[in-house]
């Protein structure tokens, strides 16, 4: 191949991979995916802490984070959190999800009193 068909081949695919780092989501889109697929309100920016959307008149449920970890690669992060009511061990929420390009995309879950958007 000449040098030119290298160079604009090596140019796209320098492109595509910045593009793919850019577009990796944060813990503050993790925080604002939370909010629009559950009925919870984040109260830090990668929700480790959040209250649950109750009816009015209602106390709000604390749910905290237990355990998990995440897995910032290159490309994709990765995040695994363990959700529970210190007060009531009745709420639980227990995700795996990936986030690529921007999005996240729930792999694994296990759920009891904690409504879906």
């Amino acid at each position: 191949m000449p040098k030119r068909t290298w160079f604009l081949l090596s140019l796209s695919i320098l492109t595509f991979v910045i593009v793919v780092i850019i577009l990796k989501p944060s813990e503050t889109d993790y925080a604002k995916w939370m909010e629009s697929s559950y009925q919870v309100h984040c109260l830090d920016y990668n929700c480790d802490t959040f209250q649950l959307d109750v009816k009015e008149g209602e106390e709000p449920v604390m749910m905290q984070t237990i355990s998990g970890n995440y897995s910032p690669g290159i490309f994709m992060r990765k995040i695994n959190r363990d959700y529970r009511n210190l007060d009531d061990s009745s709420y639980v929420l227990d995700i795996e999800v990936e986030g690529f390009l921007g999005k996240f995309k729930l792999k694994n879950e296990e759920i009891k009193n904690v409504l879906r958007k």
